[in-house]
């Protein structure tokens, strides 16, 4: 079961990332839009907030869901390993499809 929860680990820390990035990014945007009032930098601060609150959340999200589902994935790892294989490889199916770009899709 080690491996579900190395897995785990490397994902909370990596969410922990993405949210440091977006509370970095929101907080620029914030402190450029105070700062800088002329259009041009109006028209750069909007998306760059945009993306600091996508990364807030999504890293959030992952964050605090992490825990629940890895103590769900041990438990149906102890109980039923037949099981996990084929909904852990189900899931990561579609994971992986959700992380490809369709640029790269052939």
């Amino acid at each position: 079961m080690e491996f579900i929860r190395t897995y785990f680990e490397a994902e909370k820390s990596e969410s922990l990332i993405f949210l440091a990035l977006g509370f970095l990014t929101l907080s620029f945007s914030i402190v450029s839009l105070m700062e800088w009032g002329e259009p041009f930098y109006k028209g750069l601060v909007i998306p760059l907030m945009l993306i600091g609150l996508v990364q807030l959340v999504v890293g959030g999200n992952v964050y605090f869901r992490t825990d629940k589902q890895r103590s769900q994935l041990e438990q149906q790892y102890l109980s039923d390993q037949t099981a996990f294989k084929t909904n852990e490889i189900e899931r990561m199916t579609v994971a992986m499809k959700n992380f490809a770009l369709g640029v790269f899709r052939t």
